[in-house]
């Protein structure tokens, strides 16, 4: 094995030991896919399963509050909008899983974000996602308000 291959398997178990450490990205989020017993959104029993949005070792990705210039360029945007990522994806699957590939009829795909920001949770609708570069994606997204 080159010294090339060591260093880069060295840098990929260490990268998140600054972020456990001296907790530099406190909020966990998870896509958060809510699907309803009648099939009809917000009608019948709701059913939440959450997956949690991780990279290098399952660390959480960073979480920023967009400022208030960033809101006025543009204005589709609420406040207490949010930019998470980078985000580093493990396999090509996860593309489809943010995108909300194969929901059902009547199912929602929302982010949930818990930190100290907000200790029991907020959910975020997505409103996008760049995965422009290969390992290097990032999701906006706007609170959706009280559940």
């Amino acid at each position: 094995m080159a010294i090339i291959d060591e260093l880069r398997a060295l840098a990929h178990d260490i990268r998140a030991i600054p972020d456990e450490v001296f907790g530099l990205r406190p909020h966990t989020v998870e896509i958060l896919h809510r699907t309803y017993s009648t099939g009809d959104a917000g009608l019948g029993t709701r059913t939440d399963v959450a997956t949690p949005i991780t990279h290098a070792r399952g660390a959480s990705p960073r979480v920023r509050w967009l400022r208030p210039d960033e809101l006025a360029l543009a204005p589709d945007l609420k406040a207490g909008a949010i930019e998470v990522g980078p985000i580093t994806p493990q396999l090509a699957a996860e593309l489809g899983t943010l995108r909300g590939s194969g929901l059902p009829t009547g199912a929602i795909r929302h982010l949930r974000i818990t930190g100290p920001m907000h200790p029991e949770g907020a959910v975020y609708r997505i409103t996008r996602i760049d995965a422009s570069k290969a390992l290097h994606w990032m999701i906006q997204a706007e609170p959706v308000g009280v559940e």
